[in-house]
C-alpha cells in the first residue's frame, strides 16, 4: 500500500511538472504575442508621428519661398517704376531745356532787331533774361541730379536691407530646421531606449520563471529521492524486525 502511494504520488508530482511546464509556454506565447503587439503599434505610431512632422516642416519651408519670393517680386517691380520714372524726367529736363533755349535764341532774335535803337539796354536785357534762364536751368539740373542721386541711393539701401532680411531668414529656416532634427534624433533615441528597456525586462521576466521552473523542478526530484530512500530505508528496517 506505501509503494502504491509513493508510486502515486510520484505519477502525480510529474503529471504536476508536465502541467506546470505546459502552463509556462502558454504563457510565454501569450506575453510574446502581447509584446509583438505592442512594437507594432508603437512603430505605427513612430511613422504617424514622423510623416506629420515632415509635413509641418514642408508647409513651413514653402511659406518662406512663398514670402521671399513676393518680396523679390515687389522690389522687381518697385526698381522698375523708379527707372521708369527717372526716364521720364530726364526726358522732362531736356524737353524744358530745349524749350528755354529755342525761347532764348528767339528772345536774342528780337534784340539783335532792336539793337538799332537802344543797344546797351538790349543787350543789357537779353544778358539779364540768359543769366535768368542760366540759373534757372542749373538750378533745374542740380535738382534732378540731386534727386536722381537720391533714389539711386534708396535703391541701393533697400537692396542691402533685403539682402539681409533675406540672410535672417535664411539663418532662421536653418536653425529651425536643425532643431527640428535634433528633436527628432533625441525623440527616436529615447523611444528606442523605452522599447530596449521594455524588452529586457521581458525577457528577464521569462528568465526568471524558467530558472524558477528549473529550480522547483530540480527541488522537487529532490525531495523524490529523499522520500524514496527514506521509504526504501523504513521498508528494509520493518522487513529486519519482522524477519
Amino acid at each position: 500500500a506505501r509503494k502504491a502511494y509513493v508510486e502515486q504520488k510520484e505519477a502525480a508530482i510529474a503529471l504536476q511538472a508536465v502541467v506546470r511546464g505546459y502552463q509556462a509556454r502558454t504563457q510565454y506565447l501569450k506575453e510574446k504575442a502581447a509584446a509583438i503587439a505592442i512594437q507594432t503599434a508603437v512603430r505605427r505610431h513612430q511613422a504617424r508621428t514622423h510623416y506629420l512632422e515632415l509635413k509641418g516642416a514642408a508647409i513651413a519651408l514653402q511659406a518662406v519661398v512663398r514670402g521671399y519670393q513676393a518680396r523679390t517680386q515687389y522690389l522687381l517691380e518697385k526698381r522698375s517704376a523708379i527707372t521708369i520714372q527717372t526716364t521720364v524726367r530726364k526726358y522732362q529736363a531736356r524737353k524744358a531745356y530745349v524749350e528755354q533755349k529755342e525761347a532764348a535764341i528767339a528772345l536774342q532774335a528780337v534784340v539783335r532787331g532792336y539793337q538799332a535803337r537802344k543797344q546797351y539796354l538790349k543787350e543789357k536785357a537779353a544778358a539779364i533774361a540768359i543769366q535768368t534762364a542760366v540759373r534757372k536751368y542749373q538750378a533745374r539740373k542740380a535738382y534732378v541730379e540731386l534727386k536722381g542721386a537720391a533714389i539711386a541711393l534708396q535703391a541701393v539701401v533697400r537692396g542691402y536691407q533685403a539682402r539681409t532680411q533675406y540672410l535672417l531668414e535664411k539663418r532662421s529656416a536653418i536653425t529651425i530646421q536643425t532643431t527640428v532634427r535634433k528633436y527628432q534624433a533625441r525623440k527616436a533615441y529615447v523611444e528606442q531606449k523605452e522599447a530596449a528597456i521594455a524588452l529586457q525586462a521581458v525577457v528577464r521576466g521569462y528568465q526568471a520563471r524558467t530558472q524558477y521552473l528549473k529550480e522547483k523542478a530540480a527541488a522537487i526530484a529532490i525531495q523524490t529521492a529523499v522520500r524514496r530512500h527514506q521509504a526504501r530505508t523504513h521498508y528494509l528496517e520493518l522487513k529486519g524486525a519482522a524477519i
